[in-house]
Protein backbone atom coordinates (compact mmCIF):
# COMPACT_ATOMS: atom_id res chain seq x y z
CA UNK A 1 0.00 0.00 0.00
CA UNK A 2 1.06 3.58 -0.93
CA UNK A 3 1.18 6.21 2.03
CA UNK A 4 0.12 9.30 1.12
CA UNK A 5 3.37 10.57 2.30
CA UNK A 6 4.82 8.44 -1.33
CA UNK A 7 2.48 10.34 -3.25
CA UNK A 8 3.51 13.64 -5.20
CA UNK A 9 1.37 15.66 -7.75
CA UNK A 10 2.84 17.23 -10.40
CA UNK A 11 1.05 19.38 -11.81
CA UNK A 12 1.17 20.17 -15.81
CA UNK A 13 0.10 22.97 -17.33
CA UNK A 14 0.95 23.19 -21.16
CA UNK A 15 -1.62 23.49 -24.66
CA UNK A 16 -0.50 20.16 -25.57
CA UNK A 17 0.75 17.65 -22.96
CA UNK A 18 2.47 14.12 -24.39
CA UNK A 19 3.91 11.45 -22.08
CA UNK A 20 4.05 8.75 -19.66
CA UNK A 21 2.58 8.60 -16.14
CA UNK A 22 3.95 6.79 -13.71
CA UNK A 23 2.03 4.54 -10.82
CA UNK A 24 1.62 5.85 -7.47
CA UNK A 25 1.20 9.22 -8.19
CA UNK A 26 -1.38 11.88 -8.58
CA UNK A 27 -0.85 14.08 -11.85
CA UNK A 28 -3.01 17.24 -12.67
CA UNK A 29 -2.93 18.25 -15.91
CA UNK A 30 -4.51 21.53 -16.81
CA UNK A 31 -5.37 23.94 -19.64
CA UNK A 32 -4.69 21.54 -22.37
CA UNK A 33 -6.52 20.99 -25.81
CA UNK A 34 -4.81 17.78 -26.21
CA UNK A 35 -3.45 14.83 -24.25
CA UNK A 36 -1.80 11.49 -25.27
CA UNK A 37 -0.85 9.49 -22.25
CA UNK A 38 1.37 6.73 -21.71
CA UNK A 39 1.38 3.75 -18.53
CA UNK A 40 4.89 3.70 -17.29
CA UNK A 41 6.30 0.33 -16.43
CA UNK A 42 6.04 -0.07 -12.40
CA UNK A 43 9.18 -0.45 -10.58
CA UNK A 44 7.61 -2.45 -7.38
CA UNK A 45 5.61 -5.12 -8.69
CA UNK A 46 5.03 -6.14 -4.67
CA UNK A 47 1.99 -3.75 -4.21
CA UNK A 48 -1.33 -2.61 -6.35
CA UNK A 49 -0.16 0.04 -8.99
CA UNK A 50 -2.49 2.18 -9.19
CA UNK A 51 -2.87 5.03 -12.39
CA UNK A 52 -4.01 8.42 -11.45
CA UNK A 53 -4.79 11.52 -12.67
CA UNK A 54 -6.86 14.41 -13.26
CA UNK A 55 -7.75 16.71 -16.09
CA UNK A 56 -9.10 19.63 -17.58
CA UNK A 57 -9.45 20.81 -21.27
CA UNK A 58 -9.17 24.39 -22.52
CA UNK A 59 -9.96 25.30 -26.02
CA UNK A 60 -10.43 20.74 -27.10
CA UNK A 61 -11.08 17.96 -25.95
CA UNK A 62 -8.52 15.17 -27.25
CA UNK A 63 -7.27 12.62 -25.08
CA UNK A 64 -4.91 9.26 -26.06
CA UNK A 65 -4.44 6.58 -24.16
CA UNK A 66 -3.44 3.40 -23.86
CA UNK A 67 -5.32 0.31 -25.85
CA UNK A 68 -6.19 -2.28 -23.88
CA UNK A 69 -8.19 -0.77 -21.26
CA UNK A 70 -11.57 -1.99 -19.65
CA UNK A 71 -14.00 0.71 -18.69
CA UNK A 72 -16.40 0.76 -15.95
CA UNK A 73 -19.81 0.37 -17.42
CA UNK A 74 -18.43 -0.37 -20.16
CA UNK A 75 -18.37 3.56 -21.02
CA UNK A 76 -15.10 5.15 -22.70
CA UNK A 77 -13.95 8.42 -21.42
CA UNK A 78 -13.40 10.14 -25.17
CA UNK A 79 -17.45 9.96 -25.61
CA UNK A 80 -17.39 12.14 -22.50
CA UNK A 81 -14.55 14.68 -22.58
CA UNK A 82 -15.99 18.26 -22.25
CA UNK A 83 -13.79 22.00 -22.93
CA UNK A 84 -14.22 22.74 -19.20
CA UNK A 85 -14.60 20.33 -17.42
CA UNK A 86 -12.35 18.26 -14.77
CA UNK A 87 -12.06 14.50 -15.50
CA UNK A 88 -10.41 12.25 -12.95
CA UNK A 89 -9.19 8.63 -14.44
CA UNK A 90 -8.16 5.73 -12.24
CA UNK A 91 -6.61 2.77 -13.61
CA UNK A 92 -5.79 -0.44 -12.14
CA UNK A 93 -4.88 -3.38 -14.08
CA UNK A 94 -6.05 -2.05 -16.94
CA UNK A 95 -9.48 -1.61 -15.28
CA UNK A 96 -10.16 2.23 -15.92
CA UNK A 97 -13.19 4.54 -14.61
CA UNK A 98 -13.48 8.08 -14.73
CA UNK A 99 -15.75 10.66 -12.67
CA UNK A 100 -15.93 14.13 -14.51
CA UNK A 101 -16.59 17.57 -12.36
Amino acid sequence: IVGISEMITPTISNSTYSGSIKPNVYYKIHGVKSATITLATPTNTSCFNHYMFEIKFSGGSTLSLPTGLTWANGDNISDYLETGRTFQISIINNLAVFTKF
